[in-house]
């Protein structure tokens, strides 16, 4: 058994070797959503506690109705418009640029 996971690790091994240029790409996309997803989480659970801290809970309801209309006319935008952008213009313009890779 440990034959076989040896193999496994050596074939994982050489093939990161190989292409390695592009395994930095995926690592650096996963540690960018990473970051973007903790950073959503820790603010909406900040905000929540700030407007909880001010007011009462009957309001919370009615903090994400606008949330929920600006979440919508984006899309509704986005969807209007992104037809009119090639793929990688439109990901170039959505994900900040990275630095020197």
């Amino acid at each position: 058994m440990s034959s076989s996971i040896s193999k496994t690790y050596r074939s994982f091994l050489n093939k990161m070797t190989e292409d390695k240029k592009e395994y930095r790409k995926v690592f650096l996309l996963f540690a960018y959503l990473f970051f973007v997803v903790s950073a959503s989480t820790i603010g909406r659970t900040a905000a929540d506690t700030l407007f909880l801290s001010r007011f009462d809970n009957s309001y919370l309801s009615l903090m994400y109705l606008p949330q929920a209309l600006v979440m919508i006319t984006a899309g509704i935008v986005f969807q209007r418009f992104s037809p009119r952008v090639r793929l990688e213009t439109l990901l170039k313009l959505m994900i900040p640029p990275q630095l020197s890779c």
